[in-house]
């Protein structure tokens, strides 16, 4: 008894660390070098082969980013979408760019949930004044990221996405920070 139980466990523990390394992207993944990036800062573009990445380019480096589980990038929209309206077909294809749209930086907005103004959040400008960094996690919300301008803070926030701040990307799943 006491072995069919460890068998049991082994199995569990397998089984979970496998669907966790579906999860984690493959780090030549992340970051890389992309012709198609090349001038274009904060455009999304659709992964050639897989439905579920997209990237988005920053100085010619494409960092890949993936959809939640079930949905697939939506090349027209800009977003993770349901399988049926993205309409990703997920052949070996190349990717024509006919129009692109700078999405990366979003305006300061009033916060509905505090009613704070963005730009006067005095915690986003102190933690901006401690930091060297352009983009900062939001204390206890990962839907939300703070963009350092200098010393003075901006929320934004990854609309259905998390923030990862190793990344500096909205991700398909909360990472904690």
């Amino acid at each position: 008894m006491n072995i069919l139980l460890r068998v049991i466990c082994c199995f569990l523990l397998i089984e979970g660390l496998q669907s966790q390394e579906d999860q984690i992207p493959n780090v030549e993944d992340i970051i890389r070098p992309w012709p198609a990036c090349d001038g274009l800062e904060g455009v999304m573009l659709p992964h050639p082969n897989d439905c579920r990445r997209y990237y988005i380019c920053h100085y010619g480096l494409a960092k890949v980013q993936w959809c939640p589980d079930n949905l697939h990038w939506n090349a027209l929209a800009n977003r993770c979408d349901n399988p049926e309206v993205a309409n990703c077909v997920n052949n070996n294809h190349k990717i024509q760019v006919t129009k692109v749209r700078k999405v990366l930086q979003p305006h300061p907005s009033v916060n509905e949930e505090n009613r704070i103004k963005e730009n006067d959040c005095q915690l986003c400008n102190d933690l901006c004044a401690q930091s060297n960094q352009r983009y900062l996690p939001y204390p206890g919300d990962c839907h939300k990221f703070i963009q350092c301008n200098g010393h003075i803070g901006y929320i934004n926030t990854c609309h259905d996405l998390y923030w990862n701040a190793k990344l500096t990307a909205c991700y398909g799943y909360c990472v904690p920070n």
